[in-house]
């Protein structure tokens, strides 16, 4: 086709571009005419969004706290912060070898007592036999016993007649020393109290032992077969003893607490307020070990409990009465010896030779105690060993079969052994930490070594089922939230062009203050996604969708006035060149500061949203 030549003109083009610039300043003069004073927008049909817009936190919806149900040491922890447990798994264990012998040992009486069942019911003489074999072991370790409690009585009584001899020495040196401050002498007592508290430990626990062997507030092994014996003929001596156990038991534990503090530092106070402590406490074991004695005598023999065990028992606790009585002696010995240096710095003579006098008694008391202490054990060894021969010559001599009824407290011991057995794997159970869902160990709370409490969290996890945010609503939006309401997320660890799909799953009635502004709680449950991972703390930017008006006519907000006084809502529109008033109703107020006109407005109209200064 061929161009005219007029358009090949550079001055043809440049009239054109006149002329179009021409009628574009004519026509907006004409406008600026009509519209120049105001800024206004034209009704539009659109689409108006409301939303609230909100950060959180990443939250596992299901956080648990795990403990031990019994107290003890954390001795193993298997898992690690982060590691990944399934249900089952065992997460820590407290300190447990006291509860696996104990598991042990209730494994063992319940195959000894199947065992013992087994061959009474097959009532073959073997059975007898080895009950027999079993009397003998006994009455052999009895024997052992008292041949050790021998060699103790002795080691016992020599302290104690060194202690007094010592005390007796000390006063001769007061006595040689009248008139003259000898604090060395007070301090060489005050150290010989102190270690004579110390030696007092050892036979306060022998006793509270041996008699707890007998009555059976702690150990309830050793008695489980010949309890229904003791005390029958006087049934009030076992609860006296009961209670006399846990007096002494007490009064003990008070004594070991303020010797065991004591040092070559100590004040001379805190010395004679621990003495005071072992007296009380071994005078308390007296009574303890005669309650047990009246339990003895009030007792009667059986087939668990023969009169040669009954009268070793008795010889035992003459034995431990005996040597807590030296006890005793010893120390009001050693605290005599106190009191005799006290009395040597500046007593007369005649109180020095007293307080002397004193002391060769307490020294010929020790010696007595001594005496009869190892007396009554040559008596124990000889019971004893008697009893070892009966166990022996009885040995040869059972050979009947069982009897019905001597087979009841078989069957009985087999399901206390059971029972017994049963609790101590409870027990353990309840020693170990255990997962009960699948998930992740968030936090463990004590070290290694740690005493634990019952019931004190020990193991925090969190379960991987489902993963919620959390976020704090302002007081302004927390009406305009409702659970059920979707949310669009994006998590700063994955950045803004991942987005996820959520919805508000509830919202906390109780208000949290933040830096004195008021917030409430909200969570947001996200949709499932395997292509990524969830941790606990992330950052996420929520935006919910509280309502939603769809093809409404939309004006800025800007543009509506309200009359204060009767509340009506009104809009300036043009008509022409001169603004003219239209009373609207209106509905959703949505983002970016628009608002529903829901009647008074016509798309295309043209709406004045604010006066502009000519």
């Amino acid at each position: 086709m061929k161009i005219p030549s007029f358009l090949k003109k550079k001055r043809t083009y440049v009239i054109l571009a006149i002329l179009i610039l021409g009628g574009l300043w004519w026509q907006n003069s004409i406008r600026s005419g009509q519209e120049g004073l105001y800024e206004t927008e034209v009704v539009a049909q659109r689409d108006l969004v409301r939303t609230v817009e909100v950060t959180g936190e990443m939250k596992p919806a299901q956080r648990i706290e795990l403990s031990f149900e019994v107290s003890g040491k954390l001795a193993r922890v298997e898992k690690k912060v982060g590691d990944s447990v399934k249900p089952g798994d065992v997460i820590a264990q407290l300190g447990d070898d006291d509860l696996i012998f104990t598991l042990r040992r209730a494994e063992s009486a319940v195959a000894v007592a199947e065992a013992n069942l087994r061959l009474r019911e097959a009532g073959e003489t073997t059975q007898s036999i080895r009950v027999s074999e079993a009397d003998v072991q006994k009455a052999q370790a009895a024997y052992d016993k008292s041949l050790v409690d021998l060699e103790n009585a002795k080691i016992s009584t020599a302290n104690a007649i060194k202690s007094a001899e010592l005390a007796v020495k000390t006063a001769e040196n007061n006595l040689a020393n009248t008139g003259t401050t000898n604090e060395q002498a007070i301090t060489n007592a005050v150290t010989n109290l102190r270690l004579g508290l110390l030696a007092t430990l050892g036979p306060l626990q022998t006793a509270l032992t041996d008699g707890d062997a007998i009555v059976g507030v702690d150990d309830t092994a050793t008695n489980s077969s010949y309890k229904r014996l003791l005390g029958l003929t006087d049934t009030q001596s076992m609860a006296t003893a009961e209670i006399s156990y846990r007096s002494a038991k007490t009064l003990k534990a008070t004594a070991d607490v303020a010797v065991k503090a004591l040092n070559d530092q100590s004040t001379q106070e805190s010395i004679l307020k621990a003495s005071g402590d072992v007296k009380a406490a071994l005078l308390s074991m007296q009574t303890f070990l005669t309650d047990v004695q009246k339990v003895l005598s009030a007792s009667i023999a059986g087939a668990a409990l023969t009169e040669t065990q009954l009268n070793t028992k008795k010889a035992t606790i003459d034995g431990d009465r005996t040597v807590i009585s030296t006890q005793k002696t010893s120390v009001e010995t050693f605290v005599q010896g106190v009191e005799n240096a006290k009395l040597g710095r500046n007593s007369s003579s005649d109180q020095l030779e007293s307080a002397y006098d004193t002391a060769v008694l307490n020294l010929d008391t020790a010696r007595s105690e001594a005496e009869t202490q190892i007396k009554n054990a040559n008596s124990a060894i000889a019971i004893s060993k008697a009893s070892l021969e009966s166990a022996q010559a009885a040995l040869d001599l059972k050979k009947s079969g069982p009897r019905s009824i001597d087979l009841e407290p078989l069957r009985a011991a087999l399901t206390d052994a059971r029972t017994a057995y049963e609790q101590a794997v409870s027990n353990l159970k309840k020693a170990q930490v255990i997962a009960p869902v699948e998930g992740v160990v968030s936090e463990i709370v004590p070290e290694l070594g740690e005493q634990v409490a019952a019931g004190a969290s020990v193991i925090k996890m969190v379960g991987l089922a489902q993963y919620d945010i959390e976020v704090l609503l302002p007081e302004a939006d927390v009406a305009k939230v409702k659970a059920g309401q979707s949310a669009s997320v994006t998590l700063d660890a994955y950045g803004d062009a991942t987005t996820f799909n959520g919805v508000v799953v509830s919202e906390d009635p109780d208000q949290t203050v933040v830096q004195d502004a008021v917030y409430y709680k909200s969570r947001i449950q996200l949709d499932p996604r395997e292509d990524v991972e969830f941790k606990p703390g992330m950052t996420a930017n929520v935006t919910i969708s509280t309502a939603k008006a769809e093809k409404v006519f939309v004006i800025s907000m800007r543009a509506v006035r309200t009359d204060s006084a009767s509340g009506v809502q009104t809009v300036r529109i043009l008509d022409g060149k001169n603004p003219v008033e239209k009373v609207v109703t209106l509905g959703l107020r949505g983002d970016e500061g628009k608002v529903e006109v829901m009647s008074g407005l016509a798309e295309g109209q043209t709406v004045i949203v604010s006066e502009q200064s000519k």
